[in-house]
């Protein structure tokens, strides 16, 4: 009997790197017949109505929250991973991202500081992640960190929470790690953060935890601390409001 290969869903917070694992589980998947949506606010509305069930198996990557995927969550034929990382990294990541794609022009510290407030960034996407682990052990939990410290590790522990580890050759996961490395992915990024380079910004620890010790103003820290310091603790990156 062969083995049921299920639709993986792979959700995650805003700027967690979670792109990284994307790239990187495309073509295994692909290599053993998974179809692969577009991405996100493209490929997500389109999912209950005209993915499920048509394309299955299929792999989709998404910062959408669980509620667009309502009627599938109690699927026995469905994996959600959810990656999440300290979000005070994600927020500075993403102040950094919104210029250098020329999304927002301004202060890096205006820009950081509108990412906090705004409810449709960082509220949205706490929000999100607590409807995420709210389904408990129907969503694979995944770190910024575990995947800095073992890739492979952590695309094994994917494949194997979907059960379909078997089915594939080490030589693809392999191959597949190796075309989607960090150092490629860093220098895929050389145009883009030409812009930051153009208006005098350096982007201070790529790929590292803790970047927010060196961005954030004594007043993003008072904002965040009122926005999102309990999330903050609910994950475990501070025990209390004293950082």
């Amino acid at each position: 009997m062969s083995m049921i290969k299920p639709n993986i869903i792979l959700s995650s917070f805003a700027r967690s790197g979670a792109s990284a694992i994307d790239l990187a589980l495309r073509p295994i998947l692909e290599s053993i017949g998974y179809y692969v949506t577009p991405f996100g606010i493209e490929g997500s509305p389109k999912i209950v109505d005209d993915i499920d069930g048509v394309h299955d198996p299929f792999f989709h990557f998404t910062h959408a929250p669980p509620s667009l995927f309502q009627p599938l969550l109690d699927k026995d034929n469905y994996r959600f991973v959810y990656q999440y990382r300290d979000p005070r990294d994600s927020v500075s990541s993403w102040a950094y991202n919104e210029i250098s794609e020329g999304n927002i022009e301004g202060d890096i510290d205006d820009v950081r500081t509108k990412i906090i407030m705004s409810r449709h960034s960082l509220t949205e996407h706490v929000t999100r992640a607590r409807e995420w682990f709210a389904l408990g052990a129907r969503v694979h939990r995944l770190t910024f960190e575990e995947m800095k410290a073992d890739k492979a590790a952590v695309i094994a522990k994917i494949l194997d929470f979907a059960t379909i580890l078997p089915l594939i050759d080490p030589k693809v996961i392999e191959e597949s790690l190796a075309e989607f490395s960090d150092q490629r992915y860093t220098d895929s990024l050389k145009v883009k953060e030409a812009r930051l380079f153009e208006q005098g910004l350096v982007r201070a620890k790529r790929g590292k935890s803790s970047t927010w010790v060196d961005t954030f103003t004594p007043a993003d820290k008072m904002l965040f601390k009122k926005i999102a310091g309990d999330f903050l603790i609910e994950l475990g990156y501070e025990d209390d409001f004293n950082w």
